[in-house]
């Protein structure tokens, strides 16, 4: 409240009987939010899954791909194994 009130347009608004104008702020503010978050995910390396699918549209069987893990040495257990959908670029060649 303490900042709405020390800007004047802000104040009337909010404030203000214009709901068009504050449905605006509204918007924008999560416009801004959506956009901070974004580029916050991909300073951290995340992606949506549609833009890991362009990149890795190749599905993988999981069952063959956990036993290609216990022959060279990773042992999964039914309760770990959680993979479920699995994709690769098309330049990875994976031994079938």
């Amino acid at each position: 409240m303490v900042e709405i009130e020390k800007d004047e347009s802000l104040k009337e608004t909010v404030f203000g009987g214009d709901i068009n104008a504050f449905q605006d702020l509204l918007r924008a503010s999560y416009a801004a939010e959506m956009k901070r978050v974004e580029k916050e995910q991909q300073a951290l390396g995340e992606r949506t899954i549609d833009a890991q699918r362009t990149d890795a549209p190749v599905p993988r069987d999981t069952v063959q791909l956990y036993e290609q893990m216990r022959e060279a040495g990773l042992e999964y257990g039914p309760a770990f194994r959680l993979l479920r959908n699995v994709h690769v670029p098309e330049s990875v060649m994976l031994d079938d």
